[in-house]
């Protein structure tokens, strides 16, 4: 069967040639977006080896454009693990988050592009064209995460405390943008108090 618990997981060594390593999926959304920075390094460091990359169903469109140039990867959906260790051998797995350590890259190393991103919005059915105001400063706020992560409550705030920043900023040059995903009556009601524009539900369709 397939056995990827956290103590089992295995790195590429390096002088490998035709081994195959696993990557898949851990931590929340945040994790999932960023960390794969670093699988292009990955598979440049290892052109004469494999990399099966397992992704969430709703990620998927996003790794199979940003690495359709990449010779070495295969990328299959969390639907389809099934497929992994019957018809898909690997030699080594990792989950998303320790590529970072498996590369051995420094905090230095967090802010370098690794990819480029950009011309993933001509792929997605949100149109920012209808969102951005190209006369003022567009600024993207989320105050915090799902609320059903037990770890939620030290990585978020409250609404109500960027109120004095709306009121400080009201008659200013900007345009505010909201990408929250879930909020409350109460928070709608400052959204649209303060012109926020939302797009939590759609910017990710």
């Amino acid at each position: 069967g397939l056995d990827i618990r956290p103590e089992t997981m295995s790195y590429l060594n390096i002088n490998d040639t035709n081994k195959t390593l696993l990557i898949y999926m851990a931590g929340g959304f945040g994790d999932k977006i960023m960390f794969p920075r670093f699988i292009p390094l990955i598979c440049e460091k290892n052109p004469e080896n494999k990399i099966i990359l397992m992704v969430d169903d709703c990620l998927s469109w996003i790794y199979e454009d940003l690495f359709k140039d990449i010779k070495n990867i295969t990328i299959i959906k969390e639907s389809q693990k099934s497929m992994i260790g019957s018809f898909m051998k690997f030699d080594y797995h990792t989950n998303i988050t320790f590529l970072f350590h498996h590369l051995k890259l420094s905090y230095a190393d967090i802010y370098i592009d690794y990819w480029d991103t950009t011309r993933l919005v001509s792929k997605s059915n949100f149109n920012l064209e209808t969102i951005l105001d190209t006369k003022k400063k567009n600024i993207v706020i989320n105050w915090h995460g799902n609320y059903l992560n037990a770890h939620e409550y030290i990585r978020g705030m409250k609404l109500e405390k960027l109120i004095p920043l709306f009121e400080k900023f009201k008659n200013k040059n900007i345009n505010w943008i909201s990408v929250q995903k879930t909020f409350s009556k109460e928070e709608g009601e400052i959204l649209k108090k303060y012109n926020v524009h939302n797009v939590g539900s759609t910017i990710d369709n």
